[in-house]
């Protein structure tokens, strides 16, 4: 299995012109959030899926877009479990990727996506 690589600049210029695009238009959230994740399952190379996960002042989670079933279902799984990469990502601030996610859970629960 090969490692993934980084995008190219030429490939997040191209990101880059497409999003500055619909700032300028009448879009929606949800389309414009559902061409984020797109983008980003798109431009990141081995991607199978992107979420936008949101939690709120109170600490309610919800997915706001995700580029298909599978994101929504792991979404609502770490939601249920209290923890994964999303929550990770919004708990910490912080950008997490992850490599392997071969639906392995450890005993500590930790989830790992693909």
């Amino acid at each position: 299995m090969t490692q993934p690589q980084d995008p190219t600049p030429e490939a997040w210029a191209a990101v880059f012109a497409r999003m500055a695009g619909m700032v300028m238009s009448e879009q929606t959230v949800t389309t414009v959030l559902g061409l984020i994740t797109s983008l980003a399952r798109d431009t990141l190379a081995g991607s199978v899926g992107a979420g936008i996960t949101l939690v709120d002042e109170a600490g309610n989670r919800s997915t706001s877009a995700a580029t298909g079933q599978v994101v929504q279902r792991l979404d609502v799984l770490q939601y249920e479990l209290g923890e994964g990469p999303c929550l990770t990502a919004a708990r910490d601030a912080a950008v997490v990727r992850v490599d392997d996610c071969l639906g392995r859970v450890s005993s500590s629960t930790v989830l790992t996506i693909r």
